[in-house]
């Protein structure tokens, strides 16, 4: 039928004629225009076929459906899973979109902390210990692994412990993606060594244990244990074994489990025999390991609450370091082998060693600096230690201008460390550096921190240099290898002579040094330049000797300063000034302020005017030429003296006015004295002061039968203060009501420095009522001399008023520049039977170029603070906290109290 049809149209185009056949020619050409068109389309569309030919692709075919299953329906979802994937079908449509919730950036910066943390994952010290990631700049960079103590499971359940006040959303599975690229699972923790002894015999005896014991959960691991044993981990007393609640925890969480307590049973503890720590296996029934056990909680409990505690503090400085205080972590690193490439065999067994002490150094809130100090010295002794220390310090001190405590924390090596030797010497550093230093120890076996990384990562650096064909013969090598290196870690060589320089520093002073009992008990020893000492101070007469400077001082220094002294303005701070110069009227008082002025020095007459007027100073036209000196210094201590009723006999010094720029010199000395010579409202009888007392410092054994104490029962105004500063207050009156002597002491178990911290100037008003009291204080004669320029300075921020170049004392002369060098400041007081009597003298040095009664027990045996006042102005202040000797004491005068 198509044969004809197709005949018949042939025919009838045939038959055409004139314009229709001109028609159909042209639909025919269009016809196979788009056609040809259309085919080109699809040919440059079409995948070129990876089979050659079609035998190919059927056996690929063949093959790929034998390897199918033989089930028709698992064949079907295999194939669709193919097709969707290759997007030859579409996939079907979720049924339910999940909810993407992105975390903080703030609370993946806090798991990626906790990860770090020393007391969650610690770091691997070898030298290979070490993996390379990119960074988020697609950079690559090397760090030291760390691994976890705990599974996963258990560190996110610390966190969400530790947080739970936080209101923190964190799944398991976010906690553990959050997990650092560096930070292996505990799973793939290497042999371990270096344990703690106390934790791995507990924890042996808890695996034996759990095995027949199966109903006690608190046996399955260290943690649970822990846990069951106190109703607080975080209370000292439950810790410590000294909490009645949970006294009886062991027998009702484990004892009553015990179903055998007669099986015979295995188990293995660390043990020190003939000179070496060994692991052996006991045996013995289930009773006996279970009483073994017991009898280690206490002993383990203590270990665990100090190694908790004292990480927490570490992890608190670290974070709270800045220019005044710094956290530094020391540690020796194992000594490493001054390999060569390609040494022949006998080379081997003849290698030398450099020891490494390695040091890093918190300063920012958690950034830092690492140190190592190289030495061909293996001993690791105290010689050592003393000198990176000395080195280290030096450093610090240069650097951070504003330093005031060094924190320090180190494992508690014998031989290195928790020794008498550094207890002593840190007393010498301390004084040489002008720090307060402070050194805690670790507990037992938990001193790893990234001081392991620093030595493992600068063990690794010099490995590669020597592998590629460096020579390293000695500490100098090393050195020269690692700062090519590296300038990441600041690496310094102790050399032989340093350290035998050192070691003549200290060998004197070790010589004399007594043992210290139960040092493996210490954990924290203080070095306090100022907290250990007895300090009396005369605010009031600093305070003048300030005011008359503040009277030339213009601009950013007389701001500093009017802080300082609590005025608003120059002209509150003279009409307080003049109030205050009202007290010399008393006959308890005496006051007198000298200008010293050198003869060369254009001092403008408007500033000594406002002297004269405002503080009743006087004008001395002197010579302070330094060939001059020791006639001026004469004079002026000859004046001092005589103001002070010659319990000041010299206040300057025979270098005091010594200048050690040749292109300066001394322009004037702003002196203030002041004298206090007050009676006891009701004197203290002769026959009631009895010496032999015992005196009981915060820091160091108590000093016997060494305290002096004057008695007397009366009616005294009397304040409770445990709640707000934990410490009691008493006024004792003079025969003029108007000046006190206040004592502060803080309650038992309370340290000075704890109440000192909490003292406000509003303390000494704190309401008091009349109580009757016991009263017992020291006798004492003291004589106390510093420079305060540091503590305005570094404490006070007064910054200006000493820079050559800032201070702005245009009021004061036109001559520039000119500048306060020094702030001296004596004072002298005597507290027996009858009375006070007190002194201080300021002088300020300037250069330019060219209820119902109730019985109070109230005896000061323990650091106190005292102070004189004048109704609520502090004339004096001080701190007891060392017995002084009462035995050179000046005689009593009748008569000498009031003038």
């Amino acid at each position: 039928m198509k044969r004809k049809s197709r005949i018949r149209d042939n025919t009838r185009r045939q038959n055409l004629k004139g314009d229709l056949l001109e028609q159909i020619r042209t639909r025919q050409k269009q016809a196979s225009k788009k056609y040809r068109e259309k085919i080109k389309l699809e040919r440059s569309n079409a995948q070129q076929s990876s089979y050659n030919c079609r035998q190919s692709l059927g056996k690929a075919v063949k093959r790929a459906v034998q390897a199918l299953s033989k089930d028709n329906n698992k064949r079907l979802i295999v194939v669709q899973h193919i097709a969707r994937d290759l997007n030859i079908i579409s996939k079907p449509a979720d049924k339910q979109v999940r909810q993407q919730r992105s975390l903080s950036v703030e609370l993946k910066d806090l798991v990626i902390e906790f990860y770090n943390r020393d007391d969650i994952s610690y770091t691997l010290p070898g030298k290979r210990d070490y993996i390379t990631i990119k960074d988020e700049n697609g950079m690559l960079i090397t760090l030291q692994k760390r691994i976890l103590l705990y599974n996963v499971r258990e560190t996110y359940q610390l966190f969400l412990s530790e947080y739970a006040n936080n209101n923190i959303s964190l799944s398991l599975t976010s906690f553990n993606e959050l997990r650092p690229k560096n930070m292996l699972i505990n799973s793939r923790m290497p042999h371990r060594s270096c344990l703690c002894q106390y934790h791995e015999n507990v924890n042996l005896l808890l695996i034996s244990l759990s095995k027949y014991i199966p109903l006690c959960v608190a046996l399955n691991s260290l943690q649970e244990f822990t846990s069951m044993l106190v109703c607080d981990e975080q209370d000292e007393k439950c810790m410590f074994s000294h909490c009645q609640l949970c006294s009886d925890n062991f027998d009702n969480n484990v004892m009553k489990y015990i179903t055998n307590p007669a099986k015979h049973i295995k188990w293995f503890q660390w043990v020190y025999e003939e000179g070496k720590t060994v692991k052996n296996e006991f045996s013995g029934t289930t009773n006996q390991c279970v009483k073994l056990l017991k009898e280690k909680v206490q002993v383990f409990l203590n270990h665990v609450f100090i190694k908790r505690q004292q990480a927490a503090f570490f992890e608190q400085m670290k974070v709270s370091s800045n220019k005044e205080i710094i956290c530094i972590q020391v540690d020796f690193s194992e000594n490493f082998r001054l390999e060569t490439q390609d040494a022949v065999q006998n080379a081997y067994y003849g290698q030398d060693a450099v020891s490494l002490f390695t040091c890093y150094v918190w300063h920012s809130g958690g950034d830092g600096q690492s140190f190592v100090y190289v030495s061909s010295d293996l001993s690791h002794d105290k010689y050592c230690v003393n000198a990176a220390l000395n080195d280290l310090f030096k450093r610090l001190s240069q650097q951070f201008r504003d330093l005031q405590q060094i924190h320090i924390f180190s494992d508690g090596a014998g031989q290195q460390f928790k020794q008498k030797f550094l207890f002593r010497n840190l007393c010498r550093l301390s004084q040489k550096y002008k720090v307060d230093l402070y050194w805690h120890y670790f507990a037992t076996s938990h001193g790893k921190g990234v001081v392991d990384a620093v030595g493992g990562s600068l063990k690794r650096v010099v490995f590669r240099g020597i592998m590629g064909g460096r020579r390293c013969t000695s500490a100098k090598d090393f050195v020269e290898i690692a700062r090519s290196k590296t300038d990441t870690i600041i690496v310094i060589e102790l050399t032989q002579d340093y350290i035998a320089e050192s070691k003549l520093q200290v060998e004197q002073l070790f010589l004399s040094i007594k043992s210290v009992p139960e040092t493996k008990k210490i954990h924290s020893n203080v070095v306090a330049l100022k907290s250990n000492d007895n300090v009396f101070i005369s605010p009031y007469s600093v305070g003048l000797a300030l005011a008359s400077v503040t009277a030339g001082a213009r601009g950013k220094t007389e701001k500093e300063l009017l802080n300082l002294l609590h005025s608003k303005s120059r002209e509150k701070l003279t009409q307080s000034s003049k109030q205050l110069m009202a007290i010399t009227n008393m006959s308890e008082i005496k006051l007198a302020n000298r200008l010293y002025v050198d003869i060369t020095f254009p001092i403008l007459p408007s500033y000594t005017k406002q002297l004269q007027k405002t503080y009743n100073f006087t004008l001395a036209s002197v010579n302070l030429n330094p060939q001059n000196k020791t006639r001026v210094i004469d004079q002026i201590n000859q004046w001092v003296s005589n103001q002070t009723n010659n319990y000041i006999k010299e206040v300057l010094s025979k270098d005091s006015l010594d200048v050690k720029d040749p292109n300066e010199a001394n322009a004037l000395l702003i002196i203030n004295c002041l004298f206090f010579d007050g009676k006891w409202g009701s004197e203290f009888e002769a026959q009631n002061t009895v010496a032999g007392y015992t005196f009981y410092p915060d820091v160091g054994p108590p000093q016997e039968k060494k305290l002096t104490l004057m008695m007397r029962n009366g009616l005294f105004p009397y304040a409770d203060m445990s709640s707000t500063i934990g410490a009691q207050m008493i006024h004792v009156p003079f025969q003029n009501k108007d000046f006190t002597f206040t004592i502060i002491l803080p309650n038992k178990d309370v340290k000075l420095a704890q109440v000192e911290s909490r003292l406000t100037p509003a303390i000494f008003n704190t309401p008091t009522t009349n109580q009757m009291a016991a009263l017992s204080i020291p006798k004492w004669k003291f004589e106390f001399e510093n420079d305060m320029k540091d503590v305005l300075s570094k404490k006070m921020k007064i910054s200006e008023l000493f820079n050559r170049t800032k201070a702005n004392l245009k009021e004061l002369s036109l001559k520039k520049p000119i500048y306060v060098s020094n702030v001296i400041h004596k004072t002298y007081v005597i507290v027996d039977e009858k009375g006070v009597r007190a002194a201080a003298a300021s002088v300020v040095r300037m250069i330019s170029q060219g209820s119902p009664p109730i019985k109070i027990y109230f005896r000061c045996d323990k650091p106190f603070l005292y102070a004189i006042r004048y109704k609520q102005t502090i004339l004096f202040i001080g701190r007891y906290v060392k017995v002084i000797d009462t035995s050179n004491m000046p005689p009593i005068i009748d008569g000498g109290y009031g003038r």
